[in-house]
């Protein structure tokens, strides 16, 4: 389907362009801070940061309605950015340009159905959403689409150059962020933090396949942590594991549409 054969109504919103005027807010004093440069926690009071977008309330100028056909619509098209989380680029990132986005197949995991037996312990109809069919076989593949986003879009900003992406990990959040580093090598490089011995070799198999250094610490995840929290404060590194504002928008505002797809008629994340 061409974009011209689209309803008139639904064409002027069916290209997200770049908007918004988002900061880093922190939970403990409010203070904001601008995103042009790679935070992780309050520089004032230490404190989790979160993403704002001063100008969210521009989004109330369409209802609930109008953004569900805009956003069904969306998905018709063969623009690979607006595939994964920024088919809901207005509510996701809206300042990322597309052409800033990273997109490997995240989101489009299928809603299995449970067994009858499973339900009939449970006493009602329920489904599973198969995350094991992301690109890395983790559901946390939706935030490091987000977070490798952000990062590419510094880069092209020229804001930052030669970054090392790190976090601690046993699994699941390593295998994800070697994965979405390995797109943007060489102008990103990937370190990952296992505790000794903790790991699986098919856990340890999978940030190496995608390129990243590993490095085993003695301990256990919180000694790996620790590591990852004292270099992302001294040096400029991307910090990729969950105290990132960036997988916290996607997890956050993915919630959101989904409880707005219920009671206002948007759809939730795919």
């Amino acid at each position: 389907m061409r974009r011209d054969q689209f309803p008139e109504e639904i064409q002027p919103n069916l290209i997200p362009e770049p908007g918004g005027e988002l900061v880093y807010r922190c939970l403990g004093c409010r203070g904001e801070h601008g995103i042009e440069s790679l935070l992780y926690t309050c520089p004032d009071c230490g404190s989790v940061l979160l993403i704002h977008d001063r100008q969210f309330d521009r989004l109330k100028a369409i209802d609930g309605e109008h953004w569900q056909r805009i956003l069904d619509y969306r998905r018709m098209l063969k623009i690979p950015a607006l595939k994964g989380i920024y088919r809901y680029h207005e509510f996701i990132g809206p300042v990322i340009p597309l052409d800033s986005v990273i997109y490997l197949g995240e989101g489009h995991t299928p809603v299995v159905e449970a067994n009858s037996l499973l339900q009939a312990k449970a006493g009602m109809r329920f489904f599973y959403k198969n995350d094991g069919q992301n690109p890395s076989a983790s559901f946390k593949d939706r935030g490091m689409a987000s977070a490798l986003s952000y990062i590419n879009y510094l880069i092209r900003q020229g804001l930052v150059d030669q970054v090392l992406s790190i976090c601690a990990s046993t699994g699941d959040t390593s295998a994800a962020a070697a994965l979405y580093a390995a797109y943007l090598n060489p102008r990103i490089k990937s370190a990952v933090l296992l505790p000794h011995k903790k790991v699986t070799p098919q856990q340890l198999s999978q940030p190496l396949g995608s390129g990243a250094d590993v490095f085993e610490i003695p301990g256990v995840f919180d000694d790996c942590m620790k590591v990852v929290e004292a270099l992302s404060e001294q040096y400029n590194v991307a910090l990729l594991n969950s105290k990132n504002a960036w997988r916290i928008l996607v997890l956050r505002d993915s919630t959101i549409l989904r409880i707005a797809g219920r009671v206002q008629g948007v759809p939730g994340e795919s």
